[in-house]
């Protein structure tokens, strides 16, 4: 009679040769798609269509800066549109009248390192 009391090593060795192989396999795997699965939930997250709290903030915002509306009633002060405000405010006849500054914008500095020296206060004058 055969003694089975001992493991077969040939059956032990293909045993452990599988369980390795299909360890480096799963590793492997896991690697490869790893990127794919973090890629795939940063789109999910970010990339996503905005949701509906964003949505009524941005609304509520637009319609702040293009409606006009009651910031304190009682004193009077209210809220328009940029654009009407500039409008508005190019049609006040004393803002034509205002002179303009002679030195208004600075002027750039020479070589020499003297500030606000233009062009003109060279030696080159003709």
């Amino acid at each position: 009679m055969a003694d089975t009391s001992e493991p077969k090593s040939n059956i032990v060795a293909i045993s452990g040769f599988l369980a390795g192989l299909f360890l480096f396999l799963t590793i492997v795997v896991a690697i490869y798609l790893l990127p794919f699965v973090i890629r795939n939930e940063v789109r999910l997250k970010i990339e996503e269509a905005p949701t509906i709290s964003l949505d009524n903030l941005r609304n509520e915002e637009i319609q702040k800066l293009t409606q006009p509306a009651y910031v304190d009633r009682a004193a009077g002060i209210v809220r328009i549109p940029i654009t009407r405000a500039m409008e508005l405010e190019a049609q006040r006849p004393w803002r034509q009248d205002l002179p303009v500054p002679a030195n208004t914008f600075p002027t750039t500095a020479t070589a020499a390192g003297t500030p606000g020296a233009g062009p003109s206060a060279g030696g080159n004058e003709p």
